[in-house]
């Protein structure tokens, strides 16, 4: 076998051979950083699909502010928007628990390793997160049995001091629709009950939503030296590579020979992975307490 790096255009002649323990190396590093960029994209979905959930939430509200509800269809029209992105949510949620496994088991030969871990630190937020484990089985519900939203208020109320009023959207998730199913968990039935008949749904989304944080959190915190490492290899590679042959080019060609020059595996590449994975690390957070935050357009108080 013969192992070579070359550039990706069909003008250059230039490349270099290399040993197979090398060509091992650098397919694994791709192969990592694929693996990594696919769990933060993972992420980044699941946070898109939020931030949609919590904006026909204040949308509703503010049409409820300049424009007058006619009938009982209009707050089912809010109540509509507000079970689609949920339900969205609910899919992405699932989506992610159950892709992010495969992806680090394809990471690294010892990927079996880390999916196991993975998998215990999820059993360990569903143990103790009631949002997260109310939302796992929520999903199902709404796959099979019916709507996550039960009914919806816009509540208007004036402030103390009569110089300014507010209004906020709520979806509430009520117990006993729960209950009419009877594959919905007992137990958590139980467990939702003692907080009352109506639950305001955007407290468990933003607790479930902490759930994920911590999963997350986890995830990079236990993957950012291999990944790190592995970025690292393959721009080192590149660059010496470039500086060698005096060339230029956006990607390079690693190539596996037989004895005869046929291709026999062959992998790109090239910055862009390692960027774009750094990238979604930097722009989205791992919240553990996303509940403690709201967003208003309340104009501050004057002084």
């Amino acid at each position: 076998m013969k192992y070579i790096l070359h550039l990706s255009y069909s003008s250059s002649t230039s490349q270099t051979e290399i040993s197979e323990e090398r060509f091992e190396e650098l397919s694994q590093a791709k192969r990592l950083l694929v693996e990594m960029l696919e769990v933060e994209q993972k992420y980044d979905l699941l946070l898109r699909n939020h931030i949609r959930f919590e904006k026909v939430l204040y949308e509703s509200a503010m049409h409820s502010m300049f424009c007058m509800e006619r009938d009982w269809s209009d707050f089912m029209e809010y109540s509509q928007a507000a079970n689609l992105e949920l339900m969205n949510l609910l899919s992405m949620c699932l989506t992610y628990v159950d892709h992010v496994p495969q992806h680090l088991k394809r990471a690294t030969p010892e990927g079996e390793s880390l999916k196991e871990k993975f998998k215990t630190k999820t059993s360990k937020v569903y143990d103790d997160n009631l949002a997260y484990r109310v939302l796992s089985k929520l999903r199902n519900h709404a796959q099979h049995f019916g709507q996550p939203v039960n009914s919806y208020t816009v509540n208007a109320r004036w402030h103390d001091d009569r110089e300014s009023s507010f209004r906020a959207a709520i979806p509430f998730l009520t117990v006993d629709e729960l209950a009419k199913n009877p594959k919905f968990s007992k137990k958590l039935l139980k467990e939702l009950r003692a907080l009352g008949q109506q639950i305001d749904l955007r407290e468990l989304v933003r607790q479930n939503m902490s759930g994920f944080g911590v999963l997350h959190k986890w995830v990079r915190q236990t993957t950012k030296e291999m990944a790190t490492e592995a970025r690292q290899l393959i721009e080192n590679t590149i660059d010496d590579y470039l500086k060698e042959h005096g060339e230029k080019g956006p990607a390079m060609l690693l190539t596996k020979l037989d004895a005869e020059g046929n291709k026999v595996e062959e992998h790109q590449l090239f910055k862009d992975i390692g960027k774009r994975y750094e990238y979604l690390k930097a722009k989205n957070k791992t919240l553990i307490n996303v509940e403690k935050h709201y967003v208003t357009n309340a104009l501050e108080p004057k002084r």
